[in-house]
């Protein structure tokens, strides 16, 4: 399985009227909910094609489970029934579509083959969910109280009235527009969150060189001190050199002078 996105889009959000009754069902029906409101905000944050791949892969996956789950219990209580056949055809339908809408990939942009996607996985669960399995679930949940099949059949076909399907139909066309804005939102709200993100990458960048700057130039004044020393340093020393060497010349040649003339002055002192 793959990971959440960190965002979610609830594009088709789990509501009570989905609700069929038979517990394990509901169960499954909101996991696969769950995972198209992943793969939508995969869509709406623009993650890479590997991570939507993974995601739809989950749900292929987790449909067949619920697929086999389904068929279980509707054999127990239709078996040979047309119902359970016209069921089990609509399982083999939605597994063959993905099939067909993945191989048509080619030539198409990405986003545009992931809105396809994301627009019959929200129809096909609604009407399959809805229509189908909440009249196959009606019947099954009323044959325990001793009515016959054909008699269940009856009160949920009644109860699941043709304006049921135009209803689903119009809710339907509302989802989809809500679906293409919320997706287009969440994409403009994502890139100026990048923009305002890179914003702030920038700024403190160019915090960081005038920082390096101010550093660069306290230790380059340093250094150039530090040479200033050195240099006259060496400079000065081959004249202190000098002086010290003057000195020892001027004080050995006085000595001499002196000496001298104390040796001239003795005899005419004697």
């Amino acid at each position: 399985m793959t990971g959440h996105a960190e965002h979610t889009v609830e594009i088709f959000p789990w509501d009570e009227n989905f609700a069929t009754g038979i517990d394990i069902i509901d169960t499954q029906h909101k996991r696969l909910i769950e995972l198209l409101n992943v793969l939508v905000a995969h869509l709406a944050f623009q993650r890479n094609a590997p991570a939507i791949d993974q995601v739809i892969s989950d749900l292929k996956d987790y449909a067949a489970i619920h697929f086999a789950t389904e068929e279980a219990i509707w054999s127990a209580h239709f078996a040979g029934d047309s119902w359970e056949e016209w069921h089990r055809s609509a399982h083999s339908d939605f597994v063959d579509k993905i099939i067909e809408m993945s191989r048509g990939v080619e030539g198409k942009p990405y986003d545009e083959v992931i809105e396809q996607v994301v627009r019959f996985l929200t129809h096909w669960l609604a009407l399959h969910i809805i229509e189908s399995d909440k009249r196959m679930a009606k019947v099954v949940l009323a044959m325990p109280t001793g009515v016959s099949l054909e008699r269940a059949k009856e009160l949920a076909n009644k109860e699941m009235s043709g304006a049921t399907r135009v209803l689903i139909e119009t809710v339907m066309g509302m989802y989809d527009n809500l679906a293409h804005k919320t997706i287009q939102l969440t994409r403009e709200i994502n890139a100026r969150i990048k923009s305002e993100a890179a914003l702030q990458a920038s700024q403190a960048e160019l915090v960081r060189l005038k920082d390096e700057a101010v550093e660069g130039e306290r230790r380059t004044v340093h250094e150039i001190k530090n040479f200033a020393y050195v240099l006259s340093h060496h400079l000065q020393e081959p004249v202190r050199e000098q002086l010290l060497y003057t000195s020892k010349l001027k004080k050995i040649f006085s000595n001499k002078i002196i000496a001298d003339g104390e040796a001239r002055l003795m005899p005419l002192t004697h």
